[in-house]
């Protein structure tokens, strides 16, 4: 087939392909440390502790969010068949070993659950710790 004849399928696969991703809801969340960074600092606004739900944590939708402790804190956000993990450092934010009270090692929320976001060090910028709420 000449090249011409080629350009209204290929066009029809491009917007085909386009209008399936836009359907779903977590197609590609493309959460980065800044984003998650600045989301948490807006939570916390100024204050030292807040409680709020986990939901609250991203502006895309989630069913499962789960916490893992390896050689930086790794967030796992799943929904729609969709998976994004998210690596941030020790020195920025962290979960409790596991054997820790309220720890979220190993533990997966769902949006609605509801989760305290700390400072390690009260009135300093320090690390940011996340624990079960009461």
């Amino acid at each position: 087939m000449p090249p011409a004849r080629l350009l209204p399928s290929l066009l029809a696969m491009v917007f085909s392909a386009t209008a399936f991703l836009a359907g779903c809801a977590m197609t590609d969340p493309t959460l980065t440390k800044e984003q998650f960074a600045r989301q948490v600092d807006s939570l916390l606004s100024g204050k030292d502790v807040v409680v709020v739900e986990a939901s609250q944590l991203t502006s895309f939708p989630w069913t499962r969010l789960c916490f893992e402790r390896d050689e930086r804190l790794l967030l796992r956000f799943e929904g729609d068949g969709a998976r994004q993990v998210l690596e941030l450092p020790y020195e920025e934010f962290f979960v409790d070993e596991g054997h820790v009270a309220n720890s979220l090692e190993e533990v997966c929320l769902a949006p609605g659950d509801r989760i305290l976001i700390k400072k390690k060090y009260p009135g300093y910028q320090g690390p940011i710790e996340f624990q079960k709420a009461g």
